[in-house]
């Protein structure tokens, strides 16, 4: 039992999603008044103000269509809302830029001072399969980065 008598829930994914050729990354500051608020909605069910509620369906609805055509790859919030990290899919920065912008939330001046990059993402070794794993321990293993066992040995990883 954790805190508050809850169970704790163990959540595990493992993705054979194909990593993206090219990945762009987008943070994103949230207006304080907005952050509050849809802080309040998704931590309490508190409903978020006329103007803001239709909003965020737009930006949902942006979102969504964007995540169905491969555009987003990842995104999501900072805990209370305060910054949003979205991954797109896009063969340039400058494609990625447009769809932050066209963003309903951003072009209300809700989000600022964006901050880009390049992503790049790669699976650690101990989640690949064999051969590849055998071959990158091998490998670490004969600079160092690794102990050699003695046969029938192994590390539990």
């Amino acid at each position: 039992m954790s805190q508050n008598g809850q169970s704790p829930v163990e959540t595990r994914i493992v993705s054979y999603e194909t990593i993206p050729a090219r990945l762009f990354a987008c943070f994103t500051e949230v207006s304080p008044e907005t952050a509050s608020a849809l802080s309040k909605a998704y931590e309490t069910g508190e409903r978020l103000p006329n103007g803001l509620s239709g909003l965020h369906r737009q930006q949902l609805m942006h979102m969504h269509r964007l995540g169905e055509n491969g555009s987003v790859w990842e995104a999501g919030p900072s805990a209370g809302f305060a910054r949003i990290l979205n991954i797109y899919s896009t063969p340039d920065m400058e494609s990625a830029r447009q769809m932050q912008h066209d963003d309903p939330f951003y072009t209300a001046g809700l989000l600022t001072n964006d901050w880009w990059m390049e992503w790049s993402l790669h699976t650690p070794y101990w989640k690949t399969g064999q051969p590849m794993r055998g071959e990158i321990e091998g490998l670490m293993r004969g600079i160092g980065v690794l102990p050699s066992y003695p046969a029938g040995v192994s590390p539990s990883i």
